[in-house]
Order: structure tokens, then sequence, then C-alpha cells
């Protein structure tokens, strides 16, 4: 495989990149250079090269030296060029039409949600206050950043770790067995319910996995059924609806609310059941 040097090969070219950057519009079949190759090389090379030449965190403009010495990696023939730059461009194409049909089942599963959450006939209120238990970290109790751990046996659970309504562990700190055991009513159980509280108030996540002891930080509440009042993953998707998305708006309407204290978030919760929700008898 030869090497492609922009400088030697398309010094017109370069200057046109500095001013629009538009690579696949610039640039084809030049040299022995197929245009889609040539553009998937170097797109896929840019940005790294653009940093590496900068000692800023973000680059307002490129110059032409930055990507006038750089390499680009050849096949010899057009022929093996195309048939890299075509199997490329067709996995795209698969990905973005797998994209949208993701896209339109999200809208059905929304559509489908509204019509089963629906309060329907036969269904009972229930107060979230009297029907459930909700539970935080009071304040920090001491806790600190720089007590937080890359490494370790125990979980702390904070507002960012929340990802498509699960707990994303991997992006998980750590802290010492003493802060894990300093509260048990927030040790993590499967089957709990997780709400934020501060900063992006509402975000919802369901424990469907404990996989090491895990407890919370003060910005995430846990909301546990009293001896199966209800059934903790109807309740996950009541969170999930439009039923909790228009009681977060409610709440923070005309404020600039980023905060929720204990009695006050126990009393909106409730809220939610006694204005807005209805839940199925549990048998």
């Amino acid at each position: 495989m030869r090497s492609f040097e922009l400088q030697d090969n398309c010094p017109n070219i370069i200057n046109q990149f500095s001013k629009s950057f538009a690579c696949e519009r610039s640039v084809y079949n030049f040299n022995g250079v197929d245009g889609k190759y040539f553009y998937l090389q170097f797109s896929s090379r840019f940005f790294d090269r653009v940093m590496a030449m900068t000692a800023k965190s973000s680059v307002d403009s490129v110059r032409m030296e930055m990507i006038a010495d750089m390499n680009i990696p050849l096949p010899p023939t057009l022929t093996e060029q195309r048939a890299i730059a075509t199997v490329l461009s067709d996995t795209d194409a698969l990905i973005q039409a797998l994209e949208k049909k993701i896209a339109k089942k999200k809208l059905i599963k929304k559509g489908v949600m509204q019509e089963l959450l629906r309060p329907k006939e036969g269904w009972v209120k229930h107060n979230l206050g009297q029907s459930a238990i909700l539970k935080a970290r009071i304040g920090w109790q001491g806790l600190t950043t720089a007590e937080y751990q890359e490494m370790g046996e125990y979980f702390l659970i904070t507002g960012t770790d929340f990802k498509n309504g699960l707990i994303d562990w991997q992006n998980c700190v750590y802290v010492k067995k003493m802060r894990y055991d300093q509260d048990k009513n927030i040790q993590v159980r499967v089957n709990d319910i997780l709400v934020t509280k501060d900063g992006t108030i509402g975000k919802v996540a369901f424990i469907n996995e404990v996989p090491k002891p895990a407890t919370l930080n003060s910005g995430v509440f846990v909301i546990r059924p009293i001896v199966n009042s209800f059934h903790s993953g109807f309740f996950y998707y009541i969170l999930l609806s439009e039923y909790f998305a228009k009681f977060l708006s409610q709440l923070s309407a005309g404020s600039t609310i980023n905060h929720w204290t204990y009695p006050n978030c126990l009393d909106s919760f409730s809220c939610i059941y006694d204005l807005q929700i209805k839940q199925k008898t549990h048998s």
C-alpha cells in the first residue's frame, strides 16, 4: 500500500479544504486516487491531525500547513479503492436505514405507552407518599468528590450515570465501604427506581441488575413500593410517560427550579398520583 501526500499531489485542493472542508466535493480522481476513498480516509484522520497541531482544546480555523504534510495510505489500484469506498458507503446507508426504523419504532412505542398508561375504568388511585418509600442521601453526609475512586467494590450512582433508562455501570465511580454502609436506605436493589433531583431534574432509571454493591449521591432519589403496593416496572414507565413530563413542566413553570428537597419531592410525587395517574389494582 503506497502513501499519498497532499502537498505534492493536490496543492490547489489544499486551499479549497482550508476554506470549506468540503472534501468530497473538492476532490475527485486526481493522480490515481478515488475521490470517495480519499474522502473517507481524510475525514477519519482530519480531526486527530488538526488537534495534534494546536495547543488549544478547540480549533477556530484550519491552516494549509496543518494538513499539507498529511500522508494518506492508498491501495495501489483505483479498483481496490472504489471497492473499499463502496463497502463503507453501503454500511453507512444500512446504518441510516436502521436509525430511521428505530426512530419509527420509538414513535410507535410512545403512542402505545400513552394508550396503555391512560387511566381506565376499574383502576384505583394510589398516593405515592403512602404507597412507596422515597429515600435519598441526607445532604452530602460529608461526602466529597475527592473521595471518588476509579476502581473499587462499591459503586456510587450519580445523575450523570443515567443512560437510556438504566444505569451505565461502566461510568460509575466508586467509594469506600464506609460510605456504602452509611445509609442502608439508599443501598440500591434490583427493581428500584431512581430519579434525579438536582441539575437535570426528573431523569429516570430502572435497576434491573446490581453488578456490585451500590449507593447514591445526594442528587438521586430511590423509590420502592411498600409491600407490593404497585409494580415497579409499571411505575417506571409512568415516569417515562407524558404524565410525568407534564408534571415536571407544571412544577417548573415560571421558575428556574433545579433542585428538589426531600419533603417537597415526596409531596410532588404524591401530586403525580393524586392528580394525574391511576394504577390498576395489584393482585
